[in-house]
């Protein structure tokens, strides 16, 4: 994902107009590419890697870059591709970084328990205070149902704790690839939530 930094074409110009841009980018980069020799040390080639990154090229003109560093110098093509793989992986990082500070999601396969746990606590009690519908009672997590017009005090069991739980919190599973794919709260995070004060 392309984030504006002031390098790249502008976010706010329209989709047609920043591919033109993105491909003008991508041909300037590979024509750079070319002009390097063996001669050149891999920082210079990661730095050249790392604007093209940055301008948003797309993976044809990642592939004619990195045939061209790999024609030109002394790393070879596999190599060149895991510096792009490493920039891939780094913007994944960063953007799951700032989903957790923003909206807010659990990785449940790379992030820690305790921030897991952390996370979810923070959903449920901003969930609560915009409408209250959590209570301790007798020293058990319960809610309050109504039942022919009277209301009751119910405690909440495992199932309905996870239901609560999933429909305020967003928890993801990330493949290698990098693809992220939306999963229930994990069990031992809600029993975790259960045997605790909330």
């Amino acid at each position: 994902m392309l984030r504006y930094d002031g390098d790249g074409p502008d976010p706010l110009l329209p989709e047609e107009e920043r591919e033109v841009l993105r491909k003008e980018a991508g041909d300037d980069f590979e024509a750079e590419a070319l002009a390097l020799t063996r001669d050149n040390t891999e920082a210079k080639i990661r730095e050249l890697i790392g604007r093209a990154f940055v301008a948003g090229v797309n993976l044809t003109q990642r592939g004619k870059i990195a045939e061209a560093v790999a024609k030109n110098t002394t790393p070879a093509k596999p190599k060149v591709n895991k510096m792009w793989t490493e920039l891939d992986a780094d913007n994944r990082r960063v953007d799951r970084a700032k989903a957790k500070m923003g909206t807010g999601v659990a990785v449940v396969n790379e992030d820690y328990f305790h921030d897991i746990a952390d996370y979810a606590v923070r959903q449920i009690a901003a969930k609560n205070a915009e409408s209250p519908f959590l209570f301790q009672h007798v020293g058990e997590l319960s809610k309050v149902r109504t039942k022919d017009g009277a209301p009751q005090i119910k405690k909440v069991s495992e199932k309905r704790f996870a239901h609560l739980l999933n429909s305020c919190s967003r928890f993801v599973r990330v493949s290698g690839e990098g693809n992220s794919v939306g999963v229930s709260a994990p069990f031992d995070v809600v029993n975790h939530l259960l045997g605790t004060d909330l």
